[in-house]
């Protein structure tokens, strides 16, 4: 039986644009983050899906709305999927932070903590539980959760097992979507960063469920292990 879970990254805001952190700030999303969510719902539409998760910030409830009436499903939103709170730093620049934090790196290894903001370890946490509720509650179906760069990236190292910090490996791109599939105690990464629906023009999106996506088709004939973790 195989729990399978797409997680989403919210479409665009002026924030993004702007390279701006947002943490808790309430942001909705512009005029290409609706766009872009447009298309994400497309992609969606026709599939079964037992559930569709949102952080209930703005920008991120928004484009889960919009999955969610793809796809005829009730929003569920969910605390746990909220972004990294940044604390002092919500609002500011990457430049405007290093002003006030010369140890800070926007890309080197150093790890500090965000004035008044959330840990690695808290976030750990949510983002934990989370994943054993899917697990719980959606043996052998299909859900989906809406959420924030920085969650998403937690998830997937949570589900991978690599060290609880703040920055892992991975990128999410405005509405991307990363897909992975629990069965035998593991977690298996399927797709990561996977943004094909931006492609499609709306006019022209299927009404009935889309042909796989190049990625898809890949993991259909996939031999090889996949990494995976307890």
């Amino acid at each position: 039986m195989t729990t399978t879970l797409y997680m989403i990254r919210h479409g665009e805001t002026d924030h993004n644009a702007s390279g701006r952190m947002q943490g808790w700030l309430d942001i909705p999303l512009n005029a290409m983050g609706m766009h872009q969510a447009t298309l994400l719902a497309h992609r969606f539409r026709g599939k079964t899906l037992a559930a569709v998760y949102a952080s209930p910030l703005m920008r991120a409830a928004e484009t889960g709305r919009a999955v969610a009436e793809a796809v005829d499903v009730p929003i569920r939103m969910d605390e746990r999927l909220r972004e990294y709170n940044m604390g002092d730093w919500s609002g500011l620049t990457i430049d405007e932070i290093v002003r006030g934090e010369p140890n800070f790196s926007a890309h080197g290894p150093i790890e500090i903590p965000v004035p008044n903001g959330e840990s690695a370890q808290q976030m750990h946490a949510r983002v934990s539980s989370f994943l054993r509720s899917v697990i719980e509650q959606h043996a052998g179906q299909r859900a989906v959760a809406v959420s924030h760069g920085g969650t998403l990236a937690m998830m997937v190292a949570t589900m991978l097992g690599m060290p609880v910090m703040r920055r892992q490996p991975f990128s999410f791109g405005n509405t991307s979507i990363a897909k992975a599939e629990y069965s035998h105690g593991h977690w298996r990464l399927r797709t990561l960063n996977d943004q094909c629906h931006l492609h499609m023009q709306t006019r022209d999106a299927p009404e009935a469920a889309p042909p796989e996506t190049p990625a898809e088709a890949q993991e259909a004939a996939e031999t090889t292990p996949s990494a995976e973790a307890g």
